[in-house]
């Protein structure tokens, strides 16, 4: 009995030292640096154009210097860096597959997703989700250019910012620079937890148009406003576009849509469909601060109080 025992343990021992080893594989380490798409040359750097040339996974560049097509296939990168990835001006992503940019940054500066240093243009049909990192000392952005951002083709795009000590911004153009989605595409933008302001989408003006699908909120704000979308200009929603805009509990008040100068104007057409909940701030139409409403065509504005059972639908004026 006890060779027979044995023996049958020895044969086990030989199957499992001749089965091939499992393991479950580890998560993708953060990297350390900025990855940067250099203005002149077209290639990958790390943190500057002087800097390390870099050959990342998923990305590949077509185009001329002032023009960069930037291809994003199932392209995975997080970094403890500031920015996660850089582009020049003029620069095009276009986007296919499954694409995730994140900062993990956490000190002073201002840490975005995607920083673009001018103008930036989205489109393609892949997917994109780009989060900012925490700044102890500034913003922190999800996708922040300088000039004009414009977003197109059937991309679906997911941008939140990170936790800030000023402003978190889900999307963020600088300059009073204008943003414009259009086409078929879908952009979620998330303000995060900021000691100041907390906004989903920021921009000088904002255009939404054709069949795309936008929802911006707030997150919790501090001291100042939590606001879904703010425009120190004008904002125009057109078409067949769907526009929903949230608050959420802040120090200062909330807004769906604050627009910032006295003269800008909240223009909703064509058969857009508009939905905003406001915050704490009380206004004429709950959570919407603008010199000018117009509302033309079928289009519809459904605005309703977030502390409150009043709901108020639009069309052509309130």
């Amino acid at each position: 009995m006890k060779k027979r025992l044995l023996s049958s343990l020895l044969v086990l021992c030989m199957v499992l030292t001749l089965m091939p080893a499992f393991s479950v594989p580890a998560e993708a380490a953060s990297e350390d640096y900025v990855l940067l798409l250099n203005s002149t040359d077209g290639k990958f750097y790390k943190n500057s154009s002087s800097g390390d040339e870099v050959t990342p996974a998923g990305a590949s560049v077509s185009g001329v210097a002032g023009a960069w097509v930037l291809t994003l296939t199932d392209f995975n990168f997080e970094t403890t860096a500031s920015s996660a990835l850089t582009v020049p001006t003029g620069t095009t992503i276009k986007l296919a597959g499954d694409n995730t940019i994140t900062s993990k940054y956490n000190g002073e500066a201002i840490p975005c997703g995607i920083y673009g240093a001018g103008t930036l243009s989205i489109d393609g049909t892949g997917t994109l989700h780009a989060t900012g990192g925490t700044s102890t000392a500034s913003d922190s952005n999800g996708i922040r250019a300088n000039t004009s951002i414009t977003i197109s083709g059937s991309v679906t795009i997911t941008a939140t910012g990170g936790t800030a000590e000023k402003n978190s911004l889900g999307i963020y153009v600088h300059n009073s620079g204008d943003l414009t989605i259009k086409g078929s595409s879908t952009v979620t933008a998330q303000g995060g937890t900021a000691e100041v302001g907390s906004y989903g989408l920021y921009s000088g003006s904002l255009t939404t148009s054709d069949s795309a699908s936008v929802t911006a909120s707030g997150g919790s704000a501090a001291t100042a406003n939590s606001i879904g979308i703010r425009a120190n200009n004008n904002i125009t929603i057109s078409d067949t576009a769907i526009v929903t805009a949230h608050s959420s509990e802040s120090g200062g008040g909330g807004y769906s849509f604050y627009l910032h100068n006295d003269d800008s104007t909240l223009l909703i057409n064509g058969s857009a469909a508009v939905t905003t909940t406001g915050g704490t701030a009380a206004t004429s139409i709950y959570g919407i601060r603008t010199a000018n409403l117009t509302i033309s065509g079928s289009a519809v504005l459904t605005a309703a109080k977030r502390h409150g059972n009043r709901n108020q639908q639009c069309r052509h004026s309130c």
